[in-house]
């Protein structure tokens, strides 16, 4: 493994270390790097060029390629070819992040008639890795035999709480002060009927009518390795419900709305661009008619956003810029 220290200041590349292998050819291309303070060398700059520290690092330099820096902005400037800038760019990130990139969360829902479920679960082994599960529910879509219920893709970071809605916010009450006979009335007249207040709400709640899913997700060190923590649920309005029942005759009817929901509140661990099986779920009715016993199915899957892909500048000799590369 080779591994260049300079004598002065902090500016380290461990390039094998870090599965990095400098190889010259092809087109050359600028970039200008932004260096943090306490990781710019410029006290190694006193002694050698950047271009020399970043040969004795591994680094090497085609016909054409070049190094130089500024030292007042602190900014490093490289000529050379696509594959060196990429390289150097996957060291400078992993130096400067505290963490990994984003993540991309996918929770999809499908519903399939139940046989073909329990047929499947009869030939296979259910396993950490909820791929091949997921490929033949994907197959049962393509034959009209599954339904793609609801999918929802949210993308986070490591360790941060977050969440994806859709519905709407029903306000209903909950609680009722019953009807009261006043302590005092005046029955004098013939027609005098004794009066009676109406019920009155005396508390109120709310419900999200329809798609919700809350998570934390955590990236292991391995930069593959997901863990999700998930809070996912589908509620739907399903009539409502009365107070006393209508046979009774009641002089005041208390009506509050009924809820289905369909959720999962669990933790699991998957791969990055791997599904994880999340569970079963029942419907409150089936997607498509003919469905006699319909089966909802979970997945999840994580892709780590490892990094993002540059417009680069094409360095043309005698000539600042040929355009932006294809």
């Amino acid at each position: 493994m080779r591994k260049t220290v300079c004598s002065k200041g902090v500016f380290l590349l461990v390039l094998v270390s870090l599965g990095l292998t400098w190889a010259g050819g092809g087109d050359l291309f600028v970039e200008t790097y932004q260096i943090p303070k306490e990781r710019f060398p410029s006290e190694a700059l006193e002694e050698r060029s950047i271009h020399e520290l970043l040969e004795v690092s591994g680094m090497e330099f085609g016909e054409g390629a070049s190094a130089s820096a500024d030292l007042e902005e602190r900014t490093i400037t490289l000529i050379n070819t696509e594959e060196q800038l990429t390289l150097f760019e996957s060291w400078l990130q992993g130096a400067e992040t505290k963490g990994p990139g984003a993540i991309h969360l996918i929770a999809e829902w499908i519903e399939v008639e139940a046989s073909l479920y329990h047929d499947w679960m009869f030939e296979n082994r259910i396993t950490k890795d909820g791929t091949p599960l997921r490929r033949q529910a994907q197959e049962w879509v393509r034959d009209e035999s599954a339904t793609i219920v609801e999918t929802v893709v949210l993308q986070s970071r490591t360790r941060v709480e977050s969440r994806s809605e859709s519905f709407s916010f029903l306000i209903y009450p909950s609680e009722g002060d019953p009807p009261e006979i006043p302590s005092k009335v005046d029955l004098s007249g013939a027609d005098s009927k004794a009066p009676m207040t109406g019920g009155i709400s005396a508390a109120f709640e709310c419900r999200n009518v329809g798609t919700n899913l809350y998570t934390v997700t955590a990236l292991a060190s391995d930069n593959e390795t997901i863990d999700v923590n998930l809070n996912a649920y589908l509620v739907e309005e399903n009539g409502r419900t009365e107070w006393p029942p209508h046979d009774g005759h009641p002089l005041v009817v208390i009506s509050n709305p009924k809820f289905y929901t369909m959720g999962a509140l669990t933790q699991v661990t998957g791969r990055h661009g791997r599904y994880s099986f999340v569970g079963t779920m029942k419907p409150r009715k089936a997607a498509r008619e003919d469905r006699k016993n319909p089966l909802v199915l979970m997945f999840v899957r994580g892709d780590v956003v490892k990094s993002l892909p540059k417009n680069r500048v094409k360095y043309v000799p005698g000539n600042q810029t040929e355009g932006d590369a294809e």
